[in-house]
């Protein structure tokens, strides 16, 4: 019997483990109402983008039979698109490509030559005046000093970098030799200015050679030329031959060797003058393909367009597609589930990406229903936005349509994801928006437009401390927009001034009411999600918060070292990269559960018994543990925000309440040490182990006699490496060099708060009354701290080893 009850001791913990993780097993999966929330959203964001889809005709396609007969309901046109587009290609195929001619290229170069050999002759001038100096008794040494030689290196250097070429030193010297007159000038221009003149191409190979010729485009004049026979052009091997042919020419006048260095430098400087425009022979051919009118026939009303039975061929599926179109803009409920199914893939896709950047992201519900309706919102506003636009611009005539789509919201999910969580997240989201927002618009060039302003809100939100950061991060954005929307406008049409100014004016007033819109939303958002923002942290930071005037005058003592930890969380957060407002406003609140017994605890027992001593040590451990949920009980009434909550539950994670522990131990040995540690959890975040080890160590720091700085300094590692070896931090990403460094920081904070300051020498008044005065000032600490004697305890120290 004791063999088996032993055995079933040691696999009871077992069996508790498999029960619990068969229960965690048996409960609605998250992710099958993750599954439906994304069904729901894709649906009712299907309907946003496409609301026209609604029962639509039945759809026919090519090689279908069909199942009656199909007549035209009434008259109406159908394109003739294999005409249409044969005529448009016979238009493309006729205009010539265009070349572009920089016919200043020659007489800069010109210029630069001249400049070149110019500089030359008077720094080779400047050179023999230098020499005589320097041969001049008469110029003393310390002057004589200062006239430097200009050397051959260094000259060369100069010539090369004036005509952006590079020269042998023998080449250089040859021509030195020569003093760069302008003889030689003159041979370099007679060989390059014919060719330049005459026009070089890069390949002539590259020429057409067409009916239509080509159209040589004038840079500087803009003056076109229609040049039928562009094989007049030079290509470069042709213009190299040339040069190289003439250099007999300049033998006599120079000499061979001379005259070689003048070719070489003359092939150094050969470049094309002439270039292909491949953007502008693409805009000509596009607008002449657009110029093409379109082809059409004509249906007239109760034509058989095809019977039943037949088999449904090219021409029949334009006339049905045509009539369908023309009685109503509905498509089929398979167009509608395609969609639905592509913006299925959109947002679990997102979701998959999210869960990388930021694991608990989506995790809890209210993170998934911020996140969609976040996206369905701002949707929602883009098509009221644009369907607005639709009517005025049918109204006003001087409106058109896609004025408003540059002013249109969508940039403002990403603001607001960005306010609550963080760049990265709003980076993800931005994309899939300007994705969605694509298919809204069925344009390309309008996904860039909304990505480009949702990456740059993004990263310039954060951080957002004041209100009218929206406005201007809005002011930016409108900026932004309106860059983008000029690089639009130049790539659809040839700009109009109005509609330019126009278009300007709706991206730049959409940029702010983007920022003020989202600025509206944000307290909604904190009021239905529970969220925090830095705003709302930056309202909870100032101390005439009811819930912290109720802990200054209930707690006192409990204040003022949660003023004290949250200057030590704020400094260390700021060292080490976290979010130092968020630990600072932590720290205020992360005691405010002693707001309902506040005299159990040591700081707030001044002058008065500690009620403690008339408890034991497990009622007293109760009730120094219930400050934590009572905590937590008084920031969800006063709304304080999830992260704050989380950090109240979590900065003393599992502690042990060392006091009581020890004193149970000394009456009772079966005491179970569970009994007397925090429930946790352990902190999961860099503030929340901020705000835990910046409380033990206030507390432990403030049980000093005598807080001098090599003390504090040691009470602060040997608190850190008890909280560490405890395994407190092992969920918050807190490394061994953030703790060095918090380490400093709250070191420096103790030491500047508990600085010695001057005793003031007694009054006049009281020497006379006979108290015994000294002339020295000597020095106290800023902060006295009184002692029990009675039973063991001391009044500055906190109810354990941490902070309880």
């Amino acid at each position: 019997m004791k063999k088996n009850a032993g055995l079933i001791k040691r696999l009871l913990p077992f069996y508790k483990k498999y029960k619990k993780e068969l229960g965690s097993r048996l409960k609605p999966s998250k992710s099958l109402f993750s599954l439906g929330c994304f069904f729901l959203s894709s649906l009712c964001i299907a309907f946003v983008l496409y609301p026209h889809l609604i029962l639509p005709l039945k759809s026919y396609h090519l090689g279908d039979i069909a199942q009656t007969d199909i007549r035209a309901k009434h008259d109406f046109l159908v394109e003739d698109s294999f005409t249409t587009e044969k005529y448009r290609q016979q238009a493309r195929e006729k205009i010539p490509p265009v070349y572009k001619f920089d016919e200043k290229l020659w007489p800069g170069l010109k210029t630069k030559i001249h400049m070149a050999f110019k500089n030359m002759r008077e720094i080779m001038e400047q050179n023999k005046i230098k020499k005589l100096a320097k041969n001049a008794v008469q110029i003393a040494e310390k002057k004589r000093n200062s006239f430097k030689i200009i050397t051959d290196g260094e000259m060369k250097k100069r010539f090369e970098s004036m005509l952006g070429i590079n020269l042998t030193l023998k080449e250089f010297k040859l021509l030195k030799q020569k003093e760069f007159s302008p003889a030689l000038e003159g041979i370099l221009f007679e060989l390059l200015e014919p060719l330049y003149l005459r026009g070089i191409v890069e390949n002539k190979i590259t020429l057409p050679n067409t009916q239509y010729g080509i159209v040589l485009i004038f840079n500087s004049s803009g003056r076109q030329e229609k040049i039928y026979s562009p094989g007049k052009f030079l290509g470069l091997k042709e213009v190299k031959h040339e040069i190289n042919l003439r250099r007999y020419d300049f033998y006599r006048e120079v000499g061979k060797e001379t005259t070689n260095a003048i070719v070489k430098l003359a092939l150094n400087l050969i470049q094309p003058n002439i270039y292909y425009s491949a953007a502008e022979t693409e805009i000509r051919k596009q607008k002449a393909a657009k110029a093409v009118k379109p082809v059409f026939y004509r249906v007239k009303k109760g034509e058989m367009i095809v019977r039943e039975g037949e088999k449904i061929d090219q021409k029949q599926l334009l006339k049905i597609q045509a009539q369908q179109q023309s009685i109503s803009q509905r498509q089929s409920r398979l167009l509608f589930v395609g969609i639905t199914a592509l913006i299925f893939v959109l947002l679990w896709t997102n979701r998959i990406v999210l869960k990388n950047v930021k694991k608990d992201f989506l995790e809890k519900k209210s993170d998934l229903f911020f996140w969609l309706s976040n996206i369905l919102l701002f949707l929602v506003l883009s098509r009221i936005a644009l369907e607005i636009g639709n009517l005025l611009s049918q109204k006003i005539s001087s409106l058109s349509s896609q004025f408003f789509i540059y002013a249109l919201p969508a940039v403002g999910a990403t603001l607001l994801i960005v306010l609550f969580t963080e760049p990265k997240i709003g980076i993800v989201l931005g994309s899939l928006m300007a994705a969605l927002m694509g298919l809204m618009l069925n344009s390309p060039v309008f996904f860039l437009y909304f990505l480009v302003g949702s990456w740059w809100v993004a990263f310039r939100l954060k951080p957002c401390r004041h209100r009218s950061k929206f406005i201007k991060v809005g002011v930016e954005l409108g900026l932004i927009q309106m860059a983008l929307t000029f690089g639009i406008l130049a790539l659809e049409n040839p700009l109009n001034l109005w509609q330019m100014g126009a278009s300007f004016a709706f991206a730049g007033l959409g940029g702010v009411t983007t920022g003020i819109v989202a600025l509206g939303l944000t307290p909604i958002i904190e009021i239905i999600f529970g969220y925090t923002s830095e705003i709302r942290l930056l309202e909870l930071a100032s101390l005439d918060q009811p819930l912290l005037k109720e802990l200054m005058v209930k707690a006192p003592g409990t204040y003022l070292h949660s003023v004290i930890t949250s200057q030590m969380a704020e400094a260390a957060a700021e060292e080490i990269g976290a979010n130092s407002l968020l630990a600072k406003v932590a720290a205020y609140y992360h005691d405010i559960g002693k707001i309902k017994k506040p005299l159990y605890f040591v700081e707030n027992q001044i002058g008065i018994e500690n009620k403690h001593d008339r408890l034991t040590p497990s009622m007293s451990a109760l009730i120094i543990i219930s400050h934590v949920k009572e905590g937590v009980e008084l920031a969800q009434n006063y709304h304080l925000g999830p992260e704050i909550i989380d950090i109240i539950k979590q900065h003393h994670g599992t502690r042990l309440i060392t006091y009581f522990y020890q004193k149970a131990k000394e009456h009772n040995l079966d005491v179970k040490e569970e009994d007397f540690r925090y429930p946790g959890p352990k902190p999961q975040t860099k503030e929340a182990g901020l705000v835990m080890l910046a409380d033990e160590v206030e507390a432990a720091c403030r049980s000093l006699t005598n807080p001098v700085p090599s003390r504090i300094e040691t009470t602060v590692q040997k608190v850190i490496s008890d909280v560490f070896l405890d395994g407190q931090l092992d969920g918050c990403e807190l490394t061994l060099k953030d703790m060095h460094k918090i380490a400093e920081r709250f070191s420096k904070v103790l030491i500047s708060i508990f600085h010695p300051r001057i005793e003031y020498p007694e009054s006049p008044a009281k020497k006379g009354n006979g108290h015994e005065s000294k002339n020295k000032m000597f020095l106290v600490t800023s902060h006295t701290y009184k002692e029990h004697s009675s039973k063991g305890e001391v009044a500055s120290q906190r109810l354990g080893p941490g902070k309880h």
